[in-house]
């Protein structure tokens, strides 16, 4: 074989061996992430849930209403275009 064609295959064989290296890497850390053990929420967390379900708080909250969400067209408009320039 010539020496280019070796250095070529050699090329080629250390750029796979460095993509798959790097998909195991992705692999392994998305398996981490997934596996992350997930602790039970502390005694203030429980108390916000219970006071959150209980019905005068939620008609409190009704009564004293939430400020409107504004919605966002779904087109952008020809002021948005012009914006965007």
């Amino acid at each position: 074989m010539h020496s280019a064609t070796v250095r070529g295959l050699a090329t080629r064989a250390s750029v796979l061996v460095a993509l798959g290296l790097c998909l195991c890497c992705a692999f392994i850390a998305a398996a981490q992430a997934q596996t992350a053990a997930t602790s039970a929420p502390p005694g203030k967390v429980e108390q916000l849930l219970k006071l959150l379900d209980d019905p005068e708080v939620k008609a409190w909250i009704t009564a004293k209403g939430a400020p409107p969400v504004a919605e966002i067209p779904a087109v952008p408009s020809p002021n948005d275009f012009m914006l965007w320039l």
